[in-house]
């Protein structure tokens, strides 16, 4: 499920999201999260699934430090509800964030751009100020599939930990999909789906694997259109990726 239709107003920050809620009547709701997401920030998660009841107003704050899951806001306040500083949208806020508006600082780049943090339509000192302030925090997506943040993959160095977790493909698909990992030592894995409310909808694996290329079919032929997640873990290792069932 996603928003089908957005009007944000940018004085007051307030918007209004119409959603599609597929085989639902007036009478009932789908219980899920709310993910709120912008081009340069950290997503930033409901504190728990929020019922939506079809053809009603639903209304829900994300400036109430209470709603929001774990620690993605450094302001409860209007405007200051997402951590700015995302520019390459992988989930942290890092040196390369940084390195991509310091180039674009010192080359005086103007208009709707991903390092305009401020949102003035020039990339200058102030997003520099922004982006300093963030990069050193270590910063990433909290969400209740990664309560502890995303974990950083160094894919340029091979240590006996690494562990690469690929992006299904197809993506968008229908209905089935490959998901694929690497594994530079043997290792106990774990490879799980779940819906948008955070529930394990399926267990594709979970055993003890050798080091190498692993690539698992997922067929959704049972569930419905919407967004999943599958999420792998191993030991100290987690990571979670989004995929998009379209029936």
């Amino acid at each position: 499920m996603s928003a089908t239709e957005a009007e944000i107003e940018k004085n007051t920050m307030e918007g209004i999201f119409r959603f599609d809620l597929p085989g639902s009547s007036s009478n009932e709701f789908t219980e899920c999260y709310i993910v709120l997401k912008h081009r340069n920030s950290l997503e930033v998660w409901s504190s728990t699934p929020v019922r939506i009841f079809e053809n009603q107003l639903n209304e829900f704050d994300f400036t109430v430090a209470a709603n929001v899951y774990g620690n993605n806001t450094f302001n409860a306040g209007k405007r200051r509800v997402m951590l700015s500083g995302d520019a390459n949208q992988d989930g942290f806020i890092d040196l390369e964030d940084y390195s991509m508006i310091e180039n674009d600082v010192w080359n005086m780049t103007t208009g709707y751009t991903v390092t305009d943090l401020t949102g003035d339509n020039f990339v200058d000192i102030e997003d520099l100020v922004i982006i300093e302030l963030n990069k050193d925090k270590f910063l990433s997506v909290k969400s209740p599939l990664n309560p502890e943040g995303l974990k950083r993959n160094n894919t340029a160095t091979v240590t006996g930990n690494d562990i690469t977790l690929n992006q299904n493909f197809p993506n968008p698909f229908n209905p089935s999909t490959s998901i694929s990992f690497t594994l530079s030592s043997e290792s106990p894995v774990k490879l799980s789906v779940y819906d948008i409310a955070g529930r394990e909808v399926d267990l594709i694996i979970n055993q003890n694997l050798q080091a190498g290329l692993h690539s698992y079919i997922w067929n959704a032929g049972n569930f419905s259109s919407g967004v999943y997640y599958f999420r792998l873990v191993s030991g100290d290792f987690s990571e979670t990726k989004q995929m998009n069932l379209v029936k």
